[in-house]
């Protein structure tokens, strides 16, 4: 009876990890629904993505002719053919087409996002729309460039780790006698900075401040852009140098969009640090070349 039930365990045990791993392995097998000429377009985007590079409109098309040696392909429709994820759209949730092609585009969105945030006119909403969007109170000369949800707010903390004592000192001597010496009473404190976590929120560039508008905490914060004098760039984050105040972290979580989906990454943090050095610079209403 026991090695019946051992037996039984075993085989639960066999179908519930190949199960697992088949769900896991489908983020992964959606690669297998694009041709081989579409699979190197989007390992040729997955390689510009990770090096924070930009793509301008309809630029993969022309990215997929020249990859591919090839002049044949026109427009969209074409390419979409071309890459096997045609009518991706009409596919169930969880087909691989129906993956690859979102996967395919929210990539390809990223990287154009990221042209039009550094060479494009930004989006400026006034006073009025900034109320009815986002709700927003802003001044009445100021305009919203951009908006990001899902932003963690830190701010520098000096932490006391312990206290060395330095002065008057004395010690038993022998024989009931005892030695001693003078020094300044005084206290030294070992610090050392870290980051405290403030709250996770929503972000705003406008063309006079970051806004930072807290959902969990409540927690406002807002920096004028001539306060700062610099910003230091991270993996996940931008560090804030500014004139006066502490410095603050803004950090950018990567995260799945849908466990069942492609493992589509938030480009967010390079979109801000293109449209906050375009409001830096002042140029962000103007359209630069390329």
């Amino acid at each position: 009876m026991t090695s019946a039930l051992i037996g039984i365990g075993i085989i639960i045990f066999v179908i519930a990890f190949f199960a697992i791993m088949g769900r896991k392995g489908s983020k992964t097998n959606f690669y297998l629904q694009y041709t081989a000429e579409g699979l190197a377009l989007v390992k040729h985007l997955e390689q510009m993505f990770e090096n924070n590079e930009s793509l301008n409109w309809f630029g993969e098309i022309e990215m997929f002719n020249k990859i591919n040696n090839t002049n044949h392909i026109k427009d969209r429709p074409g390419l979409e053919i071309a890459m096997g994820i045609q009518g991706y759209l009409d596919e169930p949730e969880g087909s691989l087409k129906y993956i690859a092609g979102d996967y395919y585009f929210a990539l390809l969105s990223s990287i154009n996002l990221r042209y039009r945030a550094e060479f494009s006119v930004l989006d400026a909403f006034n006073e009025a729309e900034a109320m009815e969007k986002f709700n927003l109170n802003i001044k009445s000369n100021e305009f919203i460039h951009l908006n990001v949800q899902r932003v963690d707010w830190y701010e520098e903390k000096t932490i006391t780790t312990s206290i060395n004592y330095g002065g008057f000192q004395y010690k038993i001597a022998g024989q009931g006698g005892f030695s001693y010496r003078m020094g300044n009473l005084k206290a030294v404190a070992n610090k050392k900075q870290e980051f405290q976590h403030i709250d996770r929120g929503s972000l705003y560039i406008t063309n006079q401040r970051i806004i930072f508008v807290g959902t969990e905490k409540r927690v406002n914060k807002s920096i004028d852009i001539d306060n700062i004098l610099e910003f230091s760039l991270f993996r996940d984050g931008i560090l804030i140098g500014k004139s006066e105040g502490k410095k603050p972290l803004i950090a950018f979580a990567e995260y799945i969009k849908n466990t069942n989906e492609a493992p589509n990454k938030r480009d967010h943090m390079n979109r801000v640090i293109r449209v906050l050095g375009r409001v830096i610079r002042k140029n962000q209403f103007v359209e630069i070349s390329s």
